[in-house]
């Protein structure tokens, strides 16, 4: 899924959550936040905060592979679908085409949204508009994506945080060393 690698992708940039990605996000989130999941794929990320009492009141996907998760397009959310919602959380497709139209879209809704997604994006030229829209960035450690394999990732990820009304561009955190609580591949 890298820049440097020579693996081939995996369609519809279905890379699942890891739970390795959620310590650092937990630590930011109030008690029982209740989210919409809106590319939620196989359920990955809404399994892993429902360990830690996180409520996802919608999740759905284009082309979901897990049954609790509703086929249909993020991009066709409006208002009236996240009434109830407190925010959106997601690990949204990294590829550009696919990722800048949604989390714009995503933005109009009117909730804080937290997205999972490499650090390179914030120093692209392209990607300002979106970036001083973002007021956190919470490095993770580089993620396995492909379970049971032996190595991380090479890109370094962090979770970012677009809360509404955010115009100065991101305050960057440093990563901490947050261990994973439930038996979850790390």
């Amino acid at each position: 899924m890298g820049r440097r690698s020579n693996f081939p992708r995996i369609a519809k940039d279905l890379y699942c959550t890891p739970a390795m990605a959620l310590p650092p996000l937990l630590m930011h989130l109030p008690d029982r936040v209740r989210y919409l999941e809106p590319t939620a794929g196989n359920g990955a990320l809404v399994r892993g905060l429902a360990e830690h009492g996180h409520i996802c009141q919608l999740a759905i996907d284009i082309d979901p592979t897990d049954p609790n998760v509703i086929c249909r397009d993020a991009i066709s959310l409006t208002a009236a679908d996240v009434g109830g919602i407190d925010m959106i959380i997601g690990n949204l497709p990294w590829s550009w085409a696919m990722f800048q139209p949604l989390l714009e879209h995503l933005l109009t809704l009117g909730l804080p949204v937290w997205i999972l997604r490499d650090t390179p994006w914030l120093f692209n030229r392209r990607s300002s508009a979106l970036v001083r829209r973002c007021a956190l960035m919470q490095p993770t450690r580089r993620l396995r994506w492909i379970p049971n394999t032996k190595h991380t990732a090479k890109d370094d990820c962090a979770w970012h945080f677009f809360p509404g009304g955010q115009q100065s561009g991101p305050q960057i955190l440093p990563r901490l060393e947050c261990q994973v609580s439930s038996g979850a591949e790390q």
